[in-house]
């Protein structure tokens, strides 16, 4: 191997903990990716907790235009995938 490539060739950043989804918190998520980041079906208090907890954990972000528009992250997507 020549000398410039000696070190590792794709370098790993750092490694990230995927958060426990509970059944309520899975199902916004997949609600989430098919409505396209569209939350005109909210409105209940829970709805509203459970977005504010999974912004908290990173795994949607918040568009700030009105009204919301919700992105699924990519660590989103792994833990709904996992199912842990």
């Amino acid at each position: 191997m020549p000398r410039a490539v000696q070190g590792r060739l794709f370098p790993a950043g750092p490694l990230v903990v995927v958060p426990r989804l509970t059944d309520c918190e899975r199902e916004v998520l997949v609600k989430l990716e098919v409505a396209g980041g569209l939350a005109a079906w909210w409105g209940e208090k829970n709805r509203n907790r459970v977005v504010r907890e999974l912004v908290r954990k990173g795994l949607i972000e918040v568009m700030g235009l009105s009204p919301a528009i919700y992105r699924v992250t990519r660590l989103g997507v792994l833990a709904r995938r996992v199912g842990r």
